[in-house]
């Protein structure tokens, strides 16, 4: 099934922390010319626990739908 192979939770959530880890040091910032003014890393590490909520929630929903419980 699909939702086991490209997106499967574990795969999704892997994805997610591989463009985080490399976002997050633009938006930390290692002196005050690489900070970005619009974003704080706790905005950021926000939208990651919302994502990694949301691929769980959705993957639930869809085996519901599916009858995969």
């Amino acid at each position: 099934m699909v939702i086991d192979g490209a997106f499967a939770i574990e795969k999704m959530i892997n994805t997610y922390r591989t463009v985080y880890a490399m976002i997050r040091p633009f938006i930390k910032g290692s002196n005050d010319t690489n900070i970005d003014p619009k974003t704080s890393p706790q905005q950021l590490d926000d939208g990651m626990n919302y994502l990694i909520d949301h691929v769980q929630n959705r993957h639930n929903v869809v085996n519901e739908y599916l009858g995969n419980n």
